[in-house]
């Protein structure tokens, strides 16, 4: 099947029949904020090439079938093996594995050889079995090691699996990264391994008190540095918020050329104590936080938000974000202009690069769901969703496109392929897209994820996976 450029095949039905799990009542969404679950828990891709010459694309997710509430949807980790066949250009599944201990699997990496392959598990706090408790290693760890009520949900740690040679059947050594893990579904967590496959940069949303019930809880994240020989942490990256306020969104990259790490976040608040306002903030991995642009809030709803971040050639980043143009000022949740895509750039130093370049707009429609992922040199690929149409009563098309677009952009937004619509496919709202090789990219996402008429969405409980090549 091929749509815009884009070859699409699903996987067979999950592992144990499961189906992808509904993502958290509550949710922070890039432009909406809502507790109904609507779209499925969110989805991490990783991709190396093996010493035989085959391109593998290992994806973590959640599966479980959504409870009403108040239950807690019953969940487990998984992790889907696919293989890229060159002949047809398209992914193949090629394993399926189930991690029923796991209550929900996040961040995937792998070294570029498929050597090593590292995920995120989230288990219950004071779950046996692990190797190392890594976090004991930090001079911040009785920061990170909360095991109370915060919030409607219990925090838990998040474990690190780590598979040699690819083979993700094998029993993996089991690190615990961090003991506070939980309460409102803010932020991702994203792993990230540097070109050496000597550290794992960490990017987790956290939270700390509790100790005297949920009025004491705060949220925000953690970026940590493990060195893989050791087993430990180094003093790399923060304990505690990549800027002001609570972190909505945390969107990590890794600089081969640099060897840092670095961090575009969005939080709910900023530098100034405006009343209003939430921040975008850029910051390497020993720096300072650096507030670049800010958004409107009406509450919790926030107006924007970081969407992705990926090191630019010869040093430095560039990021994508939704948001609007122009100063912003304290005025709830204006419902004009709706959302722009914008491009941030910065250089290995963490310098800003010029302003934000406002690449996509519709003065009809919000944009959100942006992704941008590198295609080869000063060449990438910029993905993005048209949302809510100023001409209709608020629907779902707040928090899932009607219609998805991708274009081809060089590292100043310059348009390099116009606009292509695709049909049946897409992404989630912060999934990445991953590279192949020779300038090609691949994800997975559920089929045809767009809205249909009358403003519906399409289950976020689903039995098989999309695997899309550009």
């Amino acid at each position: 099947m091929r749509s815009a450029g884009v070859k699409l095949t699903l996987t067979p039905d999950l592992p144990d029949g499961e189906p992808t799990a509904c993502e958290w009542e509550w949710t922070v969404r890039t432009i909406h904020y809502h507790p109904k679950p609507i779209v499925p828990r969110r989805m991490y891709s990783s991709a190396c090439r093996t010493p035989a010459g085959k391109t593998r694309m290992f994806t973590s997710l959640t599966l479980g079938k959504d409870a009403p509430p108040p239950q807690k949807d019953p969940s487990s980790g998984a992790i889907v093996v696919s293989e890229l066949d060159e002949a047809s250009e398209t992914l193949k599944v090629v394993d399926q594995v189930r991690f029923k201990e796991c209550l929900e699997m996040h961040g995937i990496a792998t070294s570029p050889d498929c050597s090593v392959v590292g995920a995120l598990c989230r288990v219950p706090s004071k779950t046996p079995g692990f190797d190392k408790d890594v976090l004991a290693t930090h001079a911040d760890a009785d920061w990170m090691t909360n095991p109370y009520v915060c919030g409607s949900h219990l925090n838990d740690e998040m474990w690190l699996f780590e598979w040699k040679e690819a083979d993700v059947r094998a029993k993996p050594e089991k690190f615990i990264v961090h003991k506070s893990i939980g309460s409102w579904e803010y932020g991702n967590n994203y792993l990230r391994l540097d070109k050496d496959a000597r550290t794992y940069g960490i990017a987790v949303k956290a939270t700390v008190g509790g100790k005297n019930g949920p009025g004491t809880c705060h949220e925000a994240d953690a970026f940590l540095v493990m060195d893989r020989q050791t087993k430990t942490y180094t003093k790399r990256g923060w304990s505690w918020a990549c800027g002001t306020g609570h972190t909505t969104f945390n969107r990590p990259a890794y600089d081969g050329a640099t060897n840092k790490y670095a961090l575009m976040c969005s939080t709910d608040f900023n530098e100034k104590s405006t009343a209003g306002i939430g921040s975008f903030v850029f910051r390497l991995e020993d720096g300072k936080a650096q507030e670049f642009h800010y958004t409107n809030l009406d509450g919790i709803k926030e107006k924007g938000g970081a969407s992705a971040l990926v090191a630019t050639d010869g040093g430095g980043f560039l990021g994508v974000l939704v948001g609007n143009e122009g100063p912003i000022k304290p005025a709830g949740y204006p419902k004009e202009p709706p959302t722009a895509i914008g491009l941030g750039r910065w250089d290995a130093t963490g310098k800003p690069v010029g302003v934000i370049r406002w690449v996509r707009k519709d003065p009809a429609a919000y944009l959100s769901y942006s992704t941008l992922a590198r295609l080869g040199a000063n060449r990438y690929l910029l993905g993005w969703g048209v949302m809510q149409r100023l001409s209709e009563p608020e629907n779902e098309g707040m928090r899932v496109p009607w219609e998805f677009y991708v274009s081809e952009i060089d590292g100043d937004g310059r348009e390099l392929t116009p606009p292509r619509k695709l049909e049946g496919a897409g992404w989630g709202e912060l999934d990445e897209l991953v590279s192949l090789g020779q300038g090609r990219l691949g994800w997975a996402y559920i089929p045809a994820p767009a809205l249909k008429a009358g403003a519906t969405p399409p289950a976020c409980n689903q039995p098989k996976l999309q695997l899309g090549v550009y």
